[in-house]
């Protein structure tokens, strides 16, 4: 029991480190008093942080709104979640609203505003909506000016908030922890790595904003595991990368870059990145040297490759016609081979 709130003292700490740390009391045995005082101060202290990270962040969260008719005539009401993301009033929310709403709008602190699709990406379920007009108080929730495949994501255990407006109703905090990441779920496989998180989204919440405990933005709620009663959010620089993308081009592209690559276990009991397959049709070199079946990727670009995923990770924040720098091992030597990447089709 005592390592118990331990741990509960540790992980509430993220939140409120000015509180009492329980694992101090190991020098005694703490009475179920101590125990209980702490827990109550810890509870109140977590409390009093998940409200203040409500009130700040409430006034950026939208409820997105549609209309849609049925096979017999009827109207169909559609809702979804969304937030503004920049000072223009561009709004970040779930492609599947925009996609099937023959008439959409966003509700915002108990007012309705007219709203048009700026763009979409069926890729990742992202779309932007701009209103036509902005209310005279919204703040945005800005999203990063990095947005690359090393950018940091909220690591596995951290505790999350989500705002949402579930069912269609108001918003409201919702938490959870992040368990893990995927890029690849079942035969799914995601253009980047995804958070993982046990927050059980039910209609509305797609494209809820989901928050770190320091109130910065760690992502947004994009599809739901009923069967885990979990959920993937989207990190926040993939979410940079498309919002920049359909605000100034109206879609999103992606990359091709002509191989494929697998991994595997090393001679020395490691792990490796092996070039699996290559399209002679389509792969673009930018020099003299290509590359060969079995070759292991060191590094592209600056970063190193241990997983295969680290490969989408990069191609997903590259661009049609950038040059990609490969260092690969060939037989105990090295090589560098620049490929120029092309765009990908679905």
């Amino acid at each position: 029991m005592y390592s118990i709130w331990v741990l509960m003292s540790l992980i509430l700490s993220r939140f409120s480190p000015h509180i009492a740390d329980i694992a101090s009391l190991n020098s005694s045995q703490p009475t179920d008093k101590d125990l209980q005082e702490c827990s109550t101060s810890l509870l109140c202290a977590l409390s009093a942080d998940i409200q203040h990270l409500w009130n700040r962040r409430r006034d950026s969260v939208v409820k997105v709104m549609g209309t849609k008719k049925g096979n017999d005539g009827s109207e169909n009401l559609l809702f979804g979640t969304g937030f503004f993301a920049d000072w223009e009033g561009n709004v970040l929310t779930t492609a599947t609203i925009v996609t099937e709403a023959e008439n959409l709008w966003v509700e915002y602190q108990e007012l309705s505003y007219a709203a048009i699709i700026v763009g979409k990406d069926p890729v990742t379920n992202i779309a932007v909506i701009s209103l036509l007009k902005k209310p005279e108080h919204f703040v945005p929730i800005l999203l990063p000016e990095c947005h690359t495949a090393t950018a940091e994501i909220t690591a596995e255990g951290s505790i999350v908030v989500a705002i949402s407006c579930a069912l269609g109703m108001e918003p409201a905090p919702i938490g959870g922890l992040i368990t893990g990441k995927n890029i690849i779920w079942g035969s799914r496989v995601f253009a980047t790595t995804y958070l993982r998180s046990d927050i059980g989204m039910c209609g509305g919440e797609s494209g809820a904003p989901v928050f770190n405990s320091d109130g910065s933005l760690c992502g947004t709620l994009i599809a739901s595991l009923p069967e885990l009663h979990s959920s993937f959010i989207i990190p926040k620089h993939a979410l940079a990368r498309i919002f920049k993308d359909i605000v100034q081009h109206k879609n999103v592209s992606y990359c091709a870059a002509g191989f494929s690559a697998r991994g595997q276990i090393s001679e020395a009991g490691g792990k490796e990145v092996v070039i699996s397959a290559i399209d002679a049709q389509k792969i673009r070199y930018s020099g003299m040297e290509t590359l060969q079946l079995g070759d292991i990727i060191i590094k592209i670009d600056a970063q190193n490759i241990v997983h295969e995923s680290d490969i989408a990770d990069i191609l997903f924040f590259k661009n049609p016609e950038d040059i990609l720098h490969i260092q690969v091992i060939r037989n105990g030597k090295t090589f560098q081979i620049a490929i120029v990447l092309s765009e990908k089709t679905f």
